[in-house]
């Protein structure tokens, strides 16, 4: 069955099965009346992983570089890497675009030493597509189709997995 019927299945499921509150029993039965807002935990939530932070990255450079919007780079990266993405997101603003795109990844943690994380990827994109941002018209031509490996180093700042170098090693196919 496709991605995409299996979610809808699984909404029409949810939606029609939903028991009113009042009726509810056993373990899901809702602890406070509705429309109560619950009280946040006072302890920090745990830790994300530095593959978790991984992903977090490139989703946020995704949206940065979709929106103009670079004030959440520092949230994720560090060093270099977040002063060449901010670097390019100006450049973007200068000339008046914006790029839209996605990478499909694929990565696995390789070590974690102390304050020090290396992931290996295998990215798989149909490229960045280049739009006005007064008119929404697409600039330029199609974009390439990328496979390639890729590798990250994260560092832990402040209690926070960040990416802070990213390379395309020589031998980049995975």
């Amino acid at each position: 069955m496709a991605p995409h019927r299996i979610f809808s299945a699984l909404l029409v499921f949810l939606v029609s099965s939903c028991t009113p509150a009042s009726e509810a029993t056993g373990p899901l039965r809702p602890s406070v009346p509705f429309g109560t807002v619950p009280e946040v935990p006072s302890t920090p939530f745990p830790q994300q992983s530095p593959l978790d932070r991984y992903r977090l990255f490139h989703a946020t450079a995704e949206n940065a570089l979709a929106t103009d919007d670079p004030s959440h780079i520092g949230d994720v990266a560090t060093g270099p890497i977040a002063a060449h993405l901010r670097e390019v997101i100006a450049a973007q603003r200068r000339a008046g675009v914006v790029r839209r795109g996605h990478a499909a990844l694929a990565p696995r943690l390789v070590s974690v030493r102390g304050g020090t994380a290396l992931i290996v990827d295998c990215v798989v994109t149909g490229g960045l597509w280049t739009y006005r941002i007064d008119t929404g018209a697409r600039v330029g031509p199609a974009p390439a189709e990328l496979r390639t490996r890729y590798a990250a180093r994260l560092v832990l700042r402040e209690g926070t997995w960040k990416v802070d170098l990213t390379t395309i090693p020589e031998e980049s196919a995975c």
